[in-house]
């Protein structure tokens, strides 16, 4: 029945569809205000994505003991790096999942699944509200602040610029269509709190939230440039500090796809 349902939302006539989009609009609303009738959220996450900053930069500039360079990175590219990732990291993380596991536990999941719109669909513009919050509130200011004060290496070309934009909004879908997999699981776990953190950390070790994958060994390096996981957030932030050169771009673009394409179809498949 749902793949039955599924295939109608497929062939709505076009009426329809503005409806659907009309309501993806109304989703996305209900996201936004909601975390701005909450300012005190907004508070936390400013002080702690201000603390991160610090903390790594710290961290860096003792790692690199006086030297500018190190290994062909400079302390600069580093200290971007980190200061930038924690902005990026904090735009995809969004509380969709929990929020699937807590409509499966209590059996409000049954007024999603029923609605003339594709699940998959729902939670996209759920997870869109959310981290268009998120860019409002947390990391468009936060990265005003670093600028100010932290006084981050930017790129000057305007090619590094759209590349970086093409390869983070590829990892806002890479990091959706994890989440919406994850939720999917619920279906039969009914519980994803286990899997909410364990997506985290995962993310945060073999995702270069932590660390910026060129510090790992070269076998482990490889191994990792082609799982998803570095599509969320190294990647984009790397072609910001210049990592990966514009040369190497059209290649890690590729990667981003073909993960894209392997989530989306797998997703598909599970619901």
């Amino acid at each position: 029945m749902i793949g039955e349902r599924t295939r109608k939302t497929r062939e709505m006539p076009a009426q329809d569809r503005w409806a659907s989009l009309r309501a993806a609009w109304v989703q996305i609303k209900v996201d936004l205000e909601y975390h701005f009738t909450y300012p005190h959220d907004m508070f936390t996450d400013l002080l702690q994505m201000f603390l991160q900053m610090l903390v790594f930069r710290q961290v860096w500039i003792a790692l690199y003991g006086g030297q500018d360079a190190h290994a062909g990175v400079t302390l600069a590219q580093a200290v971007t790096y980190q200061l930038v990732n924690v902005i990026v990291v904090r735009l995809f993380s969004t509380w969709v999942l929990a929020g699937a596991n807590h409509r499966i536990r209590n059996g409000d999941i049954v007024f999603q699944i029923t609605r003339p719109m594709y699940y998959g669909h729902i939670l996209l513009f759920e997870f869109v509200g959310q981290a268009g919050a998120k860019l409002v509130t947390s990391s468009l200011p936060m990265f005003v602040v670093a600028c100010l004060l932290f006084r981050p290496t930017l790129p000057s070309s305007a090619s590094v610029w759209l590349s970086f934009g093409v390869s983070l909004g590829l990892g806002f879908l890479t990091a959706f269509y994890v989440d919406y997999i994850l939720s999917l699981i619920g279906f039969w776990t009914t519980e994803l709190s286990g899997l909410f953190w364990a997506k985290g950390s995962i993310i945060s070790i073999l995702g270069g939230t932590y660390l910026p994958l060129w510090i790992y060994p070269p076998v482990l390096r490889q191994i990792l440039a082609f799982l998803p996981f570095q599509g969320v957030s190294y990647t984009p932030v790397a072609i910001f500090v210049g990592q990966i050169g514009l040369s190497q771009v059209p290649r890690t673009f590729v990667v981003q796809i073909i993960w894209l394409v392997i989530l989306a179809a797998a997703s598909r498949r599970l619901y």
